[in-house]
């Protein structure tokens, strides 16, 4: 029999979290990564280069105590309950420039209202690189810790939630799949028939999307945001962009497995880290409604 653990089938004590970090001086949302003291002793000295060079990529950092990632983008904020913590930052990705605005000729109106594409005039200019380093890091990390953390059995109490998995390249194809434990999707049950528990997923999506688009953003309105929960716990997650979805599939398992999960249309970082957050909010609750 084999001693690899699935998260949607066994109990596994706890590897890492996802969980949403506020900052009260700046009221936007990040999102904390706390990684067991276990898994981080376990996967120390495992050399990162290899799977970083498929990224394009070389100069990841993976000491872990310190910040880690590409340019060392995850800030390590120190151990906790025997986990370490790590901030993932939601960058800004759009800045008001010195150039005049194209669309509305640097009036800052367009067809008697107000022109979406700049700000009183002055163009925005999108920049993803940060934001690419951050999802790339995140990408990296998990899939580390997801591999060499299958067999382990840690010393935490609590038990693994979700297994997330993340699929980032330089300039190349996102995605975000994994699995969600039988613990979780009762929580999504329960949330559907008891009371609404999408809104409070959908209002964490927006709160880091105008994080990190703060300018655009006047031009994505609450409807954009969109998650659905049935009855049978099947979760629908919906941002802006060209069919951007995070789902669960598999529910005909429910009896014996919780579900997987599965995206499609992840075309931006920005939209990468949104669903992100939204399973920080779902395991934020899942966690307070133990």
């Amino acid at each position: 029999m084999s001693d690899i653990k699935m998260v949607m089938r066994d109990k596994i004590p706890c590897w890492y979290e996802l969980s949403l970090y506020s900052d009260k001086k700046e009221k936007a949302a990040d999102i904390l990564i706390r990684i067991h003291s276990d898994v981080a002793n376990c996967v120390k000295g495992i050399s990162f280069k290899k799977v970083s060079k498929h990224m394009k990529r070389e100069n990841f950092e993976g000491e872990f105590g310190r910040n880690i990632g590409f340019n060392k983008t995850l800030k390590y904020l120190g151990e906790k309950d025997n986990f370490l913590e790590y901030l993932v930052p939601i960058p800004i990705t759009d800045k008001v420039s010195e150039k005049k605005c194209a669309d509305c000729d640097g009036t800052g109106n367009f067809n008697g209202n107000e022109c979406l594409f700049c700000k009183e005039g002055k163009a925005i200019c999108v920049d993803y690189r940060d934001a690419d380093a951050v999802c790339a890091s995140l990408s990296l990390l998990l899939s580390t810790i997801n591999n060499f953390s299958s067999t382990l059995e840690t010393s935490a109490r609590n038990f693994q939630l979700m297994c997330v998995r993340t699929r980032f390249v330089f300039g190349g194809e996102l995605y975000i799949g994994g699995e969600l434990s039988r613990e979780v999707v009762d929580y999504l049950i329960r949330s559907a028939i008891v009371r609404p528990g999408w809104y409070d997923i959908a209002v964490s999506m927006q709160m880091v999307f105008q994080a990190a688009q703060r300018e655009f953003y006047k031009d994505f309105q609450d409807r954009y945001f969109k998650v659905s929960i049935k009855r049978d716990g099947s979760l629908f997650a919906e941002c802006p962009g060209d069919g951007s979805f995070l789902y669960t599939q598999n529910q005909l398992l429910r009896g014996c497995y919780g579900y997987e999960l599965s995206s499609h249309g992840i075309d931006t970082p920005v939209q990468h880290l949104t669903f992100v957050a939204a399973l920080a909010a779902i395991h934020d609750h899942v966690r307070a409604d133990q």
